[in-house]
């Protein structure tokens, strides 16, 4: 995947309370994906991604998630 590539998939992390409210209201969601790019600290070279959505919190606070946190759909 290249920076700025979109994908969709299901918010599934194994705790949700480890992430802020808002990331936890989209939870087992089928949403948009945006790839941000690799990590640069543990575990290096994860995926990670931001949410797109119309949460206007999410979209003002940037939170991006580890790609082992997100069930992609097969087709994409």
């Amino acid at each position: 995947m290249k920076e700025g590539d979109k994908r969709h998939g299901t918010f599934n992390p194994v705790f949700k309370g480890n992430y802020p409210l808002c990331l936890q209201a989209i939870a087992g969601l089928r949403i948009e994906w945006q790839y941000m790019g690799d990590s640069t600290m543990p575990p290096l070279g994860t995926g990670l991604f931001m949410a797109m959505t119309d949460n206007k919190h999410l979209q003002d606070q940037r939170y991006w998630v580890y790609e082992d946190a997100i069930e992609f759909d097969g087709n994409n």
